[in-house]
């Protein structure tokens, strides 16, 4: 799966595309919308991203949403990965260089994180 910005606004507008195992993407001209089991866990702008867990934990979540940061942010060879998902006492995790992030929904962007919502924490 590629969810490159780049690669996702080639998509047909208003489409739902098939990328994944149970993941899908809808671009809309600015936005690509990523859904998993039908489930928004992702939006992906040119300059930032946002990140939902949609109730979940699951190991397959947590991979979609580590493989969108890692594409949209990528390593340098200095300090490895901008942003890693994880998992932290059985809860994903945004981990942003040695700090670790607890989210419901996480707006991240090259010069850091913009904002967080937490409700179950």
């Amino acid at each position: 799966m590629d969810f490159k910005f780049e690669t996702l606004k080639g998509l047909q507008p208003n489409k739902s595309n098939k990328i994944g195992y149970a993941t899908r993407a809808v671009w809309n001209g600015f936005c690509a919308a990523i859904y998993h089991h039908d489930n928004l866990i992702a939006e992906i702008y040119k300059d930032r991203v946002t990140l939902r867990r949609a109730g979940w934990h699951s190991n397959t979540t947590r991979d979609r949403l580590h493989q969108i940061a890692v594409a949209n942010f990528p390593s340098d060879l200095e300090h490895g990965y901008r942003y890693k998902v994880g998992k932290k006492d059985g809860r994903i995790v945004l981990q942003a260089d040695k700090l670790f992030i607890y989210f419901d929904t996480i707006v991240i962007a090259k010069k850091g994180v913009l904002n967080v919502e937490r409700t179950n924490y």
